[in-house]
């Protein structure tokens, strides 16, 4: 999985947000969502990002791999990933 070279990525406080100039679209994505796209642009694998949610948020590593893969489901969708 790879970041679109195309978008421009800002990352503001908590928040990161993501620009298509292609067709003017802006997408806000949260802190956990922003935490997800610094490990993807860092090539982590899908494992390695739910091993990094669980120890960061302290949550269970069933939840965190439901989120983790339902986030990246939603970038493949909005085009922010290939």
């Amino acid at each position: 999985m790879n970041l679109k070279t195309n978008l421009a990525y800002r990352k503001i406080d908590n928040k990161t947000f993501v620009v298509d100039m292609q067709n003017s679209m802006l997408h806000s994505i949260n802190e956990t969502g922003s935490e997800i796209i610094e490990l993807l642009k860092k090539r982590n694998s899908v494992e390695d990002i739910i091993k990094n949610i669980v120890e960061k948020y302290e949550v269970n590593e069933e939840q965190a791999r439901q989120d983790v893969k339902n986030f990246i489901l939603s970038l493949k969708e909005k085009k922010i990933i290939e």
